[in-house]
């Protein structure tokens, strides 16, 4: 255990990020939707710039589905903040066990366009999860974006 996880759901699949990462969660759809911005010839998976009211947050789109109501979770990850799209948030763990399995996830709808989602499977009493690795997701980002650049 690494301290407390929350838990979300993205493309059927749970996943947790360390409750010391997260910045907020939007969840009213209007208030997002007039907040959320298209950026054209982005790479699938970019959902687009989220605008927080002091600054815009590139915002990933795990969600498989663009027309199911869904919540977004602001993070920091190494001193910047990044959102992401998921269908819905679940609970906060206190108790969980890390797996042996460490890698990258393919199971959510943007993972194609990251290469994968890195981090580590994960169990607590109720439920299997994979615990992103933020750093190595901001990282595939920003690769890929600087990839689309050049």
């Amino acid at each position: 255990m690494t301290g407390p996880v929350m838990t979300f759901q993205a493309a059927g699949v749970w996943f947790a990020v360390r409750v010391d990462s997260i910045d907020r969660v939007v969840g009213s759809s209007e208030e997002r939707a007039r907040r959320l911005w298209p950026v054209p010839m982005t790479c699938a998976g970019y959902a687009g710039l989220f605008d927080d009211g002091q600054q815009l947050v590139p915002v990933l789109d795990l969600v498989s589905r663009p027309e199911i109501d869904c919540a977004l979770a602001v993070v920091r990850v190494n001193g910047m903040q990044m959102g992401l799209r998921v269908e819905r948030t679940g609970a906060v763990l206190d108790e969980y066990s890390l797996e042996g399995i460490e890698g990258r996830s393919t199971s959510a709808y943007g993972a194609h366009a990251y290469g994968a989602l890195p981090g580590r499977a994960a169990v607590s009493a109720d439920q299997s999860f994979w615990l992103l690795d933020l750093e190595g997701l901001h990282a595939s980002l920003e690769n890929n974006l600087l990839n689309r650049i050049h």
